[in-house]
């Protein structure tokens, strides 16, 4: 096949650059415009209370995007807690063989449909604390803890080695290289890492539907051990059977969760970049 001249390079490099940019520009504006009679026929005021109820009118996204937040951050404590313990245990301490089998583990359960997850959580974990928040928390915790130590790992293996290395030629003991020096220089990607995984969570709908009761829930914060909804339950239990303002309001719901997680993703980069560059 001949070589495309450089001209023709360069013109098909920046025509495939351009999708991205382009295709987050017709989303936005696709969900804008869907959400106008929303915004023509319900006030701010009802869009920023504390009542969701379709059936009276009632479009308050606010118990919606709090539950959102709740429940993402409640699975993204979880992880930090069990993925750093395993990310260092695999990146410093396990042997080549375990190392081997449980990244292997890892990959697989990332990979497995949101709605497999669900299905084993409302049989396994719901059976016993019932349709609930911890429900919902446990299978976000299921969807993003995998990819969280897999990440972690990677970087812990590039950025610890050498430190590592240099901290037992010292005679410096290995655990306290690791737990110092090595966290110290990875402070800004485990930020990264942990943002991610928040909104990685906060976008998260199939798995959590199955479990969290998808209702209203009482009070500011929902109760960890009842219903609530969260912005993504809302959409799947709303969106098929929605009509005007109601249907409007859940792509408002959509807006909201997209500009969530971008702003989760920003606020993580900026956090990152001031502890790597303080390292």
């Amino acid at each position: 096949m001949p070589a495309l001249k450089p001209s023709w390079r360069m013109v098909l490099i920046f025509g495939v650059g351009l999708i991205p940019p382009i295709t987050v520009i017709a989303l936005v504006l696709l969900l804008a415009i869907r959400a106008v009679p929303a915004f023509q026929t319900v006030e701010i005021g009802m869009m920023l209370s504390a009542s969701w109820a379709p059936e009276t009118g009632a479009f308050g996204v606010l118990p919606l995007l709090v539950g959102t937040v709740f429940c993402a951050f409640l699975s993204t404590i979880a992880c930090v807690l069990v993925g750093v313990p395993a990310a260092v245990s695999l990146a410093f301490f396990a042997s080549t063989s375990e190392r081997r089998v449980s990244i292997l583990v890892l990959t697989v359960l990332a990979s497995l449909p949101s709605v497999l997850v669900g299905l084993f959580c409302l049989e396994l974990v719901a059976r016993y604390i019932g349709l609930s928040v911890a429900s919902g928390v446990i299978a976000l915790f299921l969807m993003t803890w995998p990819s969280f130590t897999l990440v972690l790992y990677a970087r812990l293996r590039q950025q610890g080695g050498q430190i590592v290395d240099a901290a037992r030629a010292l005679g410096i003991p290995e655990r306290k290289a690791v737990y110092r020096l090595v966290f110290q220089k990875i402070r800004g990607d485990l930020t990264l890492a942990a943002t991610f995984t928040l909104g990685k969570g906060a976008g998260e709908a199939m798995a959590v539907s199955f479990v969290i009761g998808n209702v209203p829930h009482a009070g500011f914060l929902p109760a960890l051990f009842e219903g609530a909804h969260t912005l993504t339950t809302m959409v799947l239990k709303n969106h098929g059977a929605a009509s005007g303002e109601h249907l409007g309001m859940v792509y408002v719901a959509i807006l909201i969760l997209g500009a969530l997680i971008v702003f989760i993703n920003v606020l993580g980069a900026f956090l990152a970049s001031k502890l790597m560059k303080n390292r």
